[in-house]
């Protein structure tokens, strides 16, 4: 869900980055957010003209079935030009836009100048424990940095335990490597086995 920085998006001013606000009635669509020239190849993407209004409110809903298996919490996020990004009403991070953290950001600022290339991995692990049973919000505020820019873009992700993978390659009649990547060091485990039980487990320390 969307709403388009024309004022402010909710009143209070912080009652739409939390887990109860009713965002039905905001706009919908795929995951990145690009305006003019700023356009993504992939994912899909919300294209259209610069119209005027420097913002963009973003309403994620992200369901967790089970909070203790979340031992790392990355955010990785690809901006043009400033953002702040919420986790269940309390602030994860700012990126571009003045302000002391959960100090709430006027609709119409504007950013500092950040070109979008390559996502930046931010380290959120002391936030997990905001995490809940089902159902999480994560709420964006994301910014341009002039108001008839025509090149805005903003893509977020909100990565529990690894930040790419896994992936099995090199599958032989008897062997197979599985390859996947966390954000800092970390014991991790697979469980394997000849049926959907599984049953089998290795760790790597």
């Amino acid at each position: 869900k969307y709403f388009e920085g024309r004022s402010e998006a909710s009143i209070p001013t912080t009652a739409w980055r939390k887990l109860d606000f009713d965002a039905t009635n905001w706009k919908s669509a795929p995951s990145g957010i690009s305006i003019g020239y700023g356009g993504y190849a992939a994912p899909p993407r919300l294209c259209g003209k610069p119209g005027g209004f420097p913002s963009e409110f973003i309403h994620n809903r992200n369901p967790v079935e089970d909070t203790e298996q979340i031992k790392a919490l990355v955010l990785r996020v690809d901006y043009d030009a400033g953002f702040v990004a919420y986790l269940n009403g309390t602030e994860l991070a700012r990126r571009g836009l003045a302000g002391k953290p959960d100090q709430p950001v006027p609709f119409n600022a504007l950013a500092a100048v950040h070109p979008r290339g390559n996502p930046e991995l931010i380290d959120i692990e002391p936030y997990r424990l905001l995490l809940k049973q089902r159902e999480n919000i994560l709420a964006i505020q994301a910014h341009n940095s002039h108001l008839n820019d025509s090149w805005f873009a903003f893509y977020v992700e909100l990565l529990g335990n690894i930040v790419r993978g896994p992936s099995i390659q090199s599958t032989t009649s008897t062997s197979t490597k599985i390859a996947w990547r966390t954000h800092a060091p970390t014991t991790s485990v697979v469980e394997y086995g000849p049926t959907p039980e599984l049953g089998l487990k290795v760790e790597n320390y």
